[in-house]
């Protein structure tokens, strides 16, 4: 449940800065003892989500790494990929 509430909340803040929201996807994939929040973006939208010197990029990954720290042990991250 915890992982679905991270996964809406980085995809409502990702469509909202990106020029094509239609094209974002977000995913939670389960590795090891991590869960790895997987966004993905059409390639022109990939400056806004990383920002100037990663800063957006860094912003969101702590987001997911609170939120995650604050509800269990377990760990969170956060990866951005293109879309094809």
């Amino acid at each position: 449940m915890q992982s679905f509430m991270i996964v809406q909340m980085i995809e409502y803040l990702v469509k909202s800065i990106v020029d094509k929201p239609l094209q974002v996807s977000v995913v939670c994939i389960d590795k090891d003892a991590k869960k790895i929040i997987q966004v993905a973006v059409a390639a022109a939208d990939l400056p806004r989500v990383i920002g100037a010197e990663g800063k957006i990029f860094r912003a969101l990954r702590g987001l997911v790494s609170l939120v995650g720290a604050s509800k269990g042990t377990i760990e969170y991250d956060l990866v951005v990929d293109v879309v094809a």
